[in-house]
């Protein structure tokens, strides 16, 4: 291994909390109804769908596919009045997508809403984003990241390790566990999975003690619960300076 006599081993808590429990697909079709005029949007058929979105997670971890795609047709200068469910668990807002072609490839973001209501009056934003192809949300959260390598620790070299795992379910219904080591530059997949979908039962909790899983410069700990308020988790290790 490439580390020199001056590296140092601190221990530490990596991780101790919650993760987060993944927010469940849209389903239900919007619905649509036309009004006024004046506005900026030409006469035809409209596609609308939306996604439930979290902002308190990380950037790329907020936001499920497409819900079931509705159209409504207007005549030139009508606004589109779009009714949505109410927020869904562990959502914040919903993104409004619109395009004049039906597919989530042809339907971009027009905006934001925190209710159950939006109306778009203008002219289609035909260059903002599209939406996710899979739920973001069923990857998880990062929680740590191993530190970068330094003048001591050098490549091929880890920069952390795991000691012990401890998962408490405080609820009184089972709930899993996913976790995974994910390299820099990598996503979440079976291949970096260490635990997946490992059922903890009902008030009880699991330990996993004297193992040592390196983890290598800048990978990060990603984890997902079933169920939002259920699982604890604790993560001690090692970082090599």
């Amino acid at each position: 291994m490439s580390v020199t006599n001056a590296a140092l081993a601190s221990a530490r808590t990596l991780y101790q909390g919650q993760p987060t429990a993944p927010i469940v697909n849209a389903t239900t079709v919007p619905t649509m109804s036309p009004s006024g005029s004046g506005g900026g949007l030409a006469a035809g058929t409209y596609y609308v769908a939306y996604t439930w979105l979290n902002t308190t997670f990380p950037a790329g971890y907020q936001e499920t596919i497409l819900s079931t795609i509705g159209n409504i047709t207007i005549t030139i200068g009508q606004t589109i009045t779009v009714t949505i469910p109410t927020l869904i668990a562990n959502s914040n807002l919903a993104n409004i997508y619109i395009g004049t072609v039906t597919g989530r490839a042809n339907m971009h973001l027009q905006g934001t809403t925190a209710t159950t209501t939006f109306v778009q009056t203008v002219a289609l934003n035909t260059v903002s984003a599209v939406a996710p192809v899979a739920n973001q949300t069923f990857y998880g959260n990062p929680l740590y990241s191993a530190p970068a390598l330094s003048a001591n620790v050098t490549t091929p070299s880890a920069t952390a390790y795991i000691t012990e795992i401890i998962i408490s379910n405080t609820t009184a219904v089972a709930a899993t566990l996913y976790l995974n080591i994910i390299p820099f530059g990598s996503v979440m997949d079976t291949t970096n999975a260490i635990m997946s979908a490992v059922s903890i039962a009902a008030n009880t909790s699991t330990f996993f003690s004297g193992i040592k899983t390196y983890m290598s410069a800048t990978a990060f700990l990603n984890a997902s619960q079933s169920k939002s308020g259920s699982l604890n988790l604790f993560i001690s290790g090692v970082e090599v300076q």
